[in-house]
């Protein structure tokens, strides 16, 4: 049995894969695990999506993927999960990953209203927030990393709001005791989110938006890694 199966829906530009390695990589750090402790399963590339209990917890990874488009691997995805979550295993999801859990559990996801969201960015924990097993103790202002153009516009019937900003009003739920749902990003730190931003120049300039203060701005944390431990923690 693996300790995580992380649902790679998706993968980092060739120039951040030879330099630092692609999500299932980024994500087995933040979790402290090594690679063997991981079943990474691709549905892009036609991976056939496992027996969920064949593992102790399940990630699903961000994606340059835009959810609304419905690609097919992202329906096939949806499909499974409906029953995979079923199971008492601990789930998170981050960014697409994070939408698609909403979706699946009959919230809303769209563009989102603030347009992108990218670089170091600062969320509140709401009160459930304060309560999670993931983020208690943490102090009431997060720093975190974040690349996005979509979001969770609804949150699934019975889900709990554990994190916002100006930006974004869903930044994290949870659903039930063992299903958690991130638009941000645990997993990147500084040097990632200036990449995206150097990535996204061209299209930031267009938008009226300065790239170099937003590289400039960018800076690390380690609140991201603190909810990826706590995380792994719920899988022994």
């Amino acid at each position: 049995m693996h300790d995580v199966l992380i649902i790679k829906l998706g993968s980092a530009s060739e120039e951040l894969k030879t330099r630092r390695g692609d999500f299932e990589q980024w994500f087995a750090r933040g979790l402290g695990m090594t690679m063997d402790q991981c079943l990474v399963v691709n549905p892009e590339t036609g991976d056939a999506l496992p027996d969920p209990r064949t593992c102790r917890g399940m990630v699903l990874t961000g994606s340059d993927a835009m959810l609304t488009d419905n690609p097919d691997w992202s329906l096939r995805t949806q499909q499974w999960l409906v029953s995979a979550l079923e199971q008492d295993i601990p789930v998170l999801g981050v960014c697409y990953g994070h939408q698609l859990l909403a979706q699946t559990l009959g919230g809303k996801v769209g563009w989102s209203a603030n347009g992108e969201e990218i670089g170091t960015v600062m969320i509140e924990l709401t009160l459930e927030g304060h309560k999670d097993p993931l983020l208690a103790g943490l102090p009431g202002a997060l720093t975190v990393q974040s690349s996005h153009s979509q979001a969770v516009l609804a949150l699934p019937p019975g889900a709990r709001l554990l994190a916002r900003n100006a930006h974004e009003p869903i930044q994290g739920f949870a659903f039930g005791s063992n299903i958690w749902g991130f638009q941000f990003h645990p997993e990147f730190d500084a040097d990632v989110s200036r990449a995206y931003i150097e990535e996204d120049r061209e299209k930031l300039k267009q938008q009226g938006r300065d790239p170099e203060i937003l590289s400039r701005a960018a800076r690390d944390s380690d609140h991201g890694t603190v909810l990826l431990r706590r995380f792994a923690q719920r899988l022994r």
